[in-house]
């Protein structure tokens, strides 16, 4: 498929993440993609700002923000969507977060 093709994921385990999302829901889903994401090729190399993402959509809050420290850390340019990103809506308040967004200099 053109999906499998763009993102270099085998069909099968497209197959598989729908089978999941379709018999245990949405975070079974979520998580699932952190699983492969975690131990798979992509390893270290797959960019802290969407493992954070995966986490917070978890609810998985302190996970969530030890990964966007890594994203600071490393300098990952997609940290500059971290004041607008929805998945993050739930961490807003959370005294970690805040610091770290304003450390970055966004607006909060």
């Amino acid at each position: 498929s053109k999906t499998a093709a763009l993102n270099q994921t085998p069909p099968e385990r497209i197959k598989k993440l729908h089978e999941i999302y379709n018999t245990q829901g949405w975070k079974a889903y979520v998580q699932a993609n952190l699983d492969q994401v975690l131990v798979g090729p992509l390893g270290t190399n797959f960019p802290p700002f969407f493992i954070a993402s995966f986490y917070a959509r978890l609810d998985r809050k302190d996970e969530a923000i030890r990964w966007l420290e890594r994203g600071y850390e490393e300098h990952d340019f997609r940290m500059t969507l971290l004041s607008v990103s929805f998945e993050f809506d739930h961490l807003r308040s959370e005294p970690d977060f805040k610091e770290l967004v304003h450390r970055m200099g966004l607006p909060e």
